[in-house]
């Protein structure tokens, strides 16, 4: 599967907002639509890249690193 700008951007923004519903505010979509991104942006690259609960999510050190690499990308 390709990796598109919009899986990389809801990548960053969860990242930055540390939340589905507040990147999917920002990115003007549905919180499922920010999910599946992320989902398959998972999928394609087989890594882990957030650390999920009902009360929070976070980067796993893979996703650290990939968020990094997301953001240069898509400046």
């Amino acid at each position: 599967m390709a990796i598109s700008t919009d899986m990389l951007a809801a990548f960053v923004k969860v990242a930055e907002q540390a939340s589905v519903s507040g990147a999917a505010v920002e990115l003007g979509v549905g919180k499922s639509v920010v999910s599946k991104r992320v989902a398959q942006l998972e999928d394609a690259l087989g890594a882990t890249l957030f650390a999920r609960s009902t009360r929070r999510i976070v980067l796993t050190p893979a996703g650290e690193v990939y968020a990094a690499h997301a953001r240069r990308a898509l400046a």
